[in-house]
């Protein structure tokens, strides 16, 4: 693989020698963190390191936009539509003697011959409307684009992806065997393979060692020769023998089959392989991820009222009731996220009041939670699967006795207390009453008017989801229908969170 990457910088320093003159654009894509699917841990950091080798050879930093998770401005997100418009922007823009890179690192998925990459709010269940189309960028690329030096890389699965960290739906990414002349396609992996990620490096076996040619290459001197070698270069993209073998070997050395690693110190624990064989509602596993334990329950897929009837005290317009089907279970934790199970993760303990190891960590925002998750590789439960969770089957206000299943206004002293002291409900879950208030993923918003499938929640808003009340609410503030909302970097005494690990 080594050669091959050699060869792929040795190509692109030769054009670049073509085009000293000329303007050299670049558009990098990185996503680590998804509103509704499992995080990648490498992807940003593969793209930033990418970006550092591209101004090594002649990229001025002016020309090279960046797209990733945790950026600071909404402009820089990886959402499909500031990935299309940026798109645009740049090939329309591009002049006959520009280089054009576009870079792409997340979860890949296709639909036939279709292949897609998948921004951070995509749904599963909508290619059309969430996904970006690979194919119709390397249309516009080939067709609407005059940059004379056109090179596209992407790192992505192909494989089916229940058993690798970065594919969805489908068999993964397909592979493009033929790309539209003039193009140069780079993929991480063929079709039916899956595209690692190195936990201690931080960053993916391919864009990696592709970044890091990009000074190696530098030192080469044969550039006629390159340039001479472009058309065959752009032949043998798709083509992998010669290096898959030594990239398999990478694969082995760092994942055994099946992957059973043990997590290293500030390590996250790898995803559940799926087995053939279900959970039952209620069961239990549990994780250890830095030395701490996290234990979950399994919440199966199925379908639920959520809302609240007009007849139920406290009902209020938001919270009409309307049927929602999960296709996919889910792991969700146990308990409410412990000061000790955050320390653990993030290195600190930002609760105010009411310390202690085992009680809720307070004082997080929406933000602080999304870190977490990036660390940990879980993720905020949405608004649907906290509700369905909380209900374990029940349709009643609560999910069953409430002074026996949560610390509330008439119980708590006005403190929290240490998780899982009070009765959990039908599926072992503890808390999802009263004690802290749980983040939940979605922006808040007005419920559909219909029956909806694995919802996400509006696609934009001003606050987030606040779920299940505190030991300051009272009863009606603690139903299992209840809804709150706070900006996503407000912070509170009473506000925490809880996560999942998804199917």
């Amino acid at each position: 693989m080594r050669r091959y990457i050699t060869l792929l910088f040795f190509v692109l320093v030769a054009c670049l020698a073509q085009t000293s003159q000329a303007r050299k654009v670049a558009l990098l894509v990185g996503v680590d963190s998804y509103v509704s699917v499992p995080s990648l841990k490498c992807c940003v950091n593969d793209m930033k390191a990418l970006k550092e080798a591209l101004m090594k050879i002649g990229f001025e930093e002016d020309d090279i936009r960046i797209l990733v998770t945790g950026a600071s401005d909404s402009k820089d997100l990886p959402t499909k539509r500031n990935i299309e418009k940026t798109i645009s922007q740049i090939l329309t823009n591009a002049q006959p003697t520009d280089m054009v890179l576009l870079a792409f690192s997340g979860h890949g998925a296709q639909d036939g011959k279709s292949v897609y990459f998948c921004p951070l709010e995509v749904e599963l269940e909508d290619l059309d409307g969430t996904y970006v189309s690979i194919n119709k960028v390397m249309d516009i690329l080939a067709n609407k684009c005059s940059a004379k030096f056109k090179w596209m890389v992407v790192d992505a699965c192909r494989s089916d992806p229940t058993q690798g960290p970065k594919g969805i739906g489908g068999k993964g990414l397909q592979v493009i065997q033929t790309p539209p002349a003039g193009i140069a396609l780079f993929q991480s992996c063929a079709e039916g393979e899956q595209s690692w990620e190195d936990y201690d490096s931080g960053k993916g076996f391919f864009t990696k060692n592709f970044a890091a040619e990009a000074q190696k290459a530098m030192d080469e001197e044969n550039y006629k020769l390159a340039i001479q070698k472009y058309d065959e270069a752009i032949a043998l993209c798709p083509r992998f023998e010669h290096w898959k073998r030594e990239r398999k070997l990478a694969q082995r050395l760092l994942h055994p089959t099946p992957p059973t690693v043990t997590p290293a110190p500030n390590t996250p624990a790898p995803a559940p392989v799926r087995t053939s064989t279900e959970p039952n509602a209620g069961d239990r596993k549990v994780e250890t991820i830095n030395g701490v334990e996290f234990a979950f329950r399994w919440c199966p897929a199925g379908t639920f009222t959520m809302g609240s009837p007009t007849s139920e005290e406290d009902h209020s317009s938001d919270k009409t009731q309307h049927k929602v089907t999960l296709t996919k279970g889910f792991w969700m934790m146990e308990t409410e996220v412990t000061q000790k199970q955050w320390k653990a993760v993030m290195g600190d303990n930002p609760t105010r009041y009411d310390i202690g190891g085992n009680r809720p960590v307070t004082h997080v925002s929406w933000n602080d939670c999304q870190e977490f998750c990036r660390k940990t590789g879980l993720q905020l439960p949405t608004e649907a699967q906290w509700e369905y969770a909380c209900r374990a089957g029940s349709t009643g206000a609560y999910a069953g006795n409430l002074d026996d299943m949560a610390w509330y206004e008439n119980n708590s002293g006005s403190r929290t207390h240490s998780v899982g002291t009070k009765k959990p409900n039908a599926w072992g879950l503890y808390d999802m009453h009263g004690n802290v208030y749980e983040w939940c993923q979605d922006w808040f918003g007005k419920y559909p008017s219909g029956s909806v499938t694995d919802p996400t929640g509006p696609s934009s808003g001003s606050d987030r989801v606040g779920r299940g009340g505190s030991w300051d609410d009272d009863a009606g503030g603690c139903r299992s229908a209840y809804r709150s909302y706070g900006e996503p970097g407000y912070r509170y005494y009473y506000l925490g969170f809880r996560v999942l690990r998804g199917q």
